[in-house]
């Protein structure tokens, strides 16, 4: 705007800004609170063409841009002039201006403003490193690799401090990870057995006098005794055993502690999630004695999710109901249940043709009709439902699967009832205590709904 204005010293010239809305102003003034995004993107645009000093407030009244955004009648239009000549307190002196300027403060209820989150948390022990480790590293290997990192660069600085040269990094990092095995074994250690190492310290330093553990301390049976590198192991007979040092006296562990858990979770996890002794033996030949390990490892297997899926129990679901027609007192073959079967080649002469089976299953008796039928079509079935009828007798239900031959026939079947004297018909059933053969199919997908007479089915086929 001020290069628009085209003077010689435009860039001199100070800008001013009014508006009369004060929450504006509160938005543009603020220093400590955080808003959302729409009304943080425009404010951030405001503070940088602008600064918040040059900002002030104006009545509502005095404000000439209302004139066009809320309109002027007629009696009114000599407001208009203030749009040439500007508002009248503009033309008073600077000092007075600096009484409009307005800085309300920002309510806390309003909705623009981010919701500050409080956070409540205790401050254990920021300089330890086991704490740190425990809470972000999720994996033992994971653990001893970020502190053999931590140690090769302690190894280098050191060289570097020496005026040493450095060897080949490959060649040492077998033993920063066995040295970052030993760092976390004596941080979790000074940890969980702090008086008991002060213990072992005063006896250690103490010849002539001798400090015994408690006897309700967990390691009080175990011998303990602090090697070299200061790490605390379990004592013993075997000291003259060629066997390796971690095999004849293990680092000693607590139960409730993160790393054991990780080293648990290793060794099960490297014997592809065997039982507990297996598990039990990986730790002691890594060279580990956890105290309670039984029940530390028989705690971690119940809960590792593999072992969960792959010892649990299968689901067991309850079987529905009987349907009325499996547990009814009736006749044989009141309620059938109908599948057919083959083909069987057959000669007839010289010709070799096909047959097929119709096997009818009585669903409360599992008594079982056999017809043959000529083919699959639907007038060979009518033929064999016919026989089978005329020799059982009457059938009050048909079950079925959806084979296109038993659709058929029973299309044919209410074509041929619809046609026929429906009063008399049912005068007569009536009178025989019977009714019309009901039919039922199986569900398109549910090959199971036929194990009834399928079985039947499938065990006469074995028998040819």
């Amino acid at each position: 705007m001020k290069n628009e204005l085209k003077l010689k010293y435009a860039s001199k010239i100070k800008g001013y800004f009014w508006t009369d809305s004060e929450v504006v102003l509160s938005y543009i003034n603020n220093e400590s609170k955080r808003f959302k995004v729409f009304v943080a993107n425009r404010v951030q645009m405001i503070r940088d063409h602008s600064d918040p000093s040059q900002w002030y407030h104006v009545n509502t009244k005095l404000n000439p841009a209302d004139d066009t955004s809320r309109g002027l009648d007629a009696a009114n239009m000599s407001k208009v002039k203030r749009w040439y000549n500007g508002p009248e307190f503009l033309w008073l002196p600077e000092e007075t201006w600096k009484r409009n300027k307005v800085h309300q403060r920002l309510d806390y209820d309003d909705p623009e403003i981010k919701n500050e989150a409080k956070v409540n948390f205790i401050k254990s022990n920021p300089n330890s490193i086991l704490n740190w480790l425990e809470a972000s590293i999720s994996s033992w290997n994971k653990m001893k690799r970020i502190v053999a990192i931590i140690l090769r660069y302690k190894w280098i600085l050191k060289q570097k401090i020496l005026k040493k040269p450095l060897e080949q990094l490959e060649n040492i990092n077998v033993q920063l990870l066995e040295a970052a095995n030993l760092e976390i074994v004596k941080m979790v250690q000074q940890k969980h057995f702090s008086e008991e190492l002060k213990i072992i310290k005063r006896t250690s330093v103490n010849d002539n006098e001798t400090y015994r553990i408690s006897k309700s301390s967990k390691i009080y049976g175990l011998d303990p005794f602090i090697d070299c590198k200061g790490i605390v192991r379990v004592g013993g007979r075997l000291k003259r055993s060629n066997l390796n040092e971690n095999m004849k006296h293990p680092m000693l562990l607590p139960r409730k502690s993160i790393t054991t858990k990780r080293i648990i979770e290793w060794c099960h996890a490297k014997v592809g999630h065997s039982g507990r002794n297996i598990t039990l033996n990986e730790i002691r030949n890594n060279g580990y004695w956890i105290i309670s390990a039984n029940a530390a490892v028989r705690s971690y297997i119940h809960h590792c999710v593999n072992c969960r899926k792959l010892r649990g129990c299968h689901g067991e679901q309850n079987m529905s109901d009987l349907p009325e027609e499996r547990s009814s007192d009736a006749p044989p073959f009141t309620y059938v249940g109908i599948d057919m079967f083959g083909p069987f080649l057959i000669k007839e002469g010289r010709k070799e043709l096909k047959r097929y089976g119709a096997m009818f299953t009585c669903l409360a008796s599992r008594a079982i009709h056999i017809e043959v039928a000529r083919s699959m079509d639907t007038d060979s079935f009518i033929m064999c439902l016919r026989r089978f009828i005329g020799r059982r007798g009457n059938v009050r239900m048909i079950r079925s699967d959806n084979g296109s031959n038993f659709i058929g026939a029973e299309k044919e079947l209410n074509k041929a009832f619809l046609e026929m004297n429906q009063n008399k018909i049912q005068t007569c059933l009536q009178s025989l205590g019977t009714g019309w053969i009901l039919s039922k199919k199986n569900p398109p997908a549910g090959s199971h709904f036929g194990g009834v007479w399928g079985k039947n089915k499938s065990d006469l086929l074995e028998q040819f």
